[in-house]
């Protein structure tokens, strides 16, 4: 059974053209993470191998790049709105709350 982290993490592309995760903190084989896209869209991955770990060369805080398996599902969000002009967080049916209300309430 995975083990529960609260480590973030974002998608990364992984030179064999698989998807990945940029891990902040030391995730261990088996983990589960949290990965978020620049979009809002949250969910779950277990992580099968680390492929590099060290620090961030900016900041210095330990990071890792690592292959996942098993995703587990989307958490949040769906992204941002489609609303055309607007650029909130999608909470209901890929509207924000405002303009979910203004869509059906006719």
């Amino acid at each position: 059974m995975p083990k529960k982290s609260t480590l973030q993490a974002t998608p990364y592309k992984l030179r064999s053209g698989e998807w990945g995760a940029r891990v902040i903190g030391r995730p261990a084989e088996g983990d589960t993470i949290r990965i978020r896209s620049n979009r809002g869209v949250e969910w779950d991955a277990i992580v099968d191998r680390i492929i590099w770990a060290g620090g961030d060369a900016t900041t210095g805080n330990a990071v890792a790049l690592v292959s996942t398996k098993g995703v587990a599902k989307k958490l949040r969000g769906s992204g941002i709105c489609k609303s055309v002009g607007c650029h909130s967080r999608a909470v209901r049916e890929g509207y924000c709350s405002q303009c979910h209300f203004d869509e059906f309430d006719n």
